[in-house]
């Protein structure tokens, strides 16, 4: 066997380790991606239950709220909800708010 039979062969496994290599990678980005969606989908989440918590501890954000879906057509909040008003410092406040909460 000569230098150039061992060339060959070394070029040959070399390529099969590349090969590999780039297989390596492609599974480890998948995973990786796979794991910044749910770290993402959590972070929503986490971020949705501390806004209805504060909105829940907070009547005049509550009645804010009320209002806007009652402007909406969102059905699942009830008749009462008709009878608040919005002033534009209550809809400033349920503004500042949400940007504080998805910031």
């Amino acid at each position: 066997m000569g230098i150039q039979d061992l060339g060959a062969i070394g070029e040959f496994v070399s390529s099969l380790v590349i090969l590999f290599t780039l297989l390596v990678l492609i599974y480890e980005v998948r995973g990786a991606k796979n794991a910044t969606l749910q770290a993402n989908a959590q972070e929503r989440q986490r971020k949705q239950e501390g806004l209805l918590t504060t909105m829940s501890q907070t009547p005049s954000l509550m009645a804010s709220w009320a209002k806007v879906n009652q402007h909406l057509g969102d059905t699942r909040w009830s008749e009462e909800a008709a009878q608040f008003g919005l002033a534009s410092d209550e809809w400033r406040q349920l503004t500042v708010h949400f940007a504080r909460m998805m910031a």
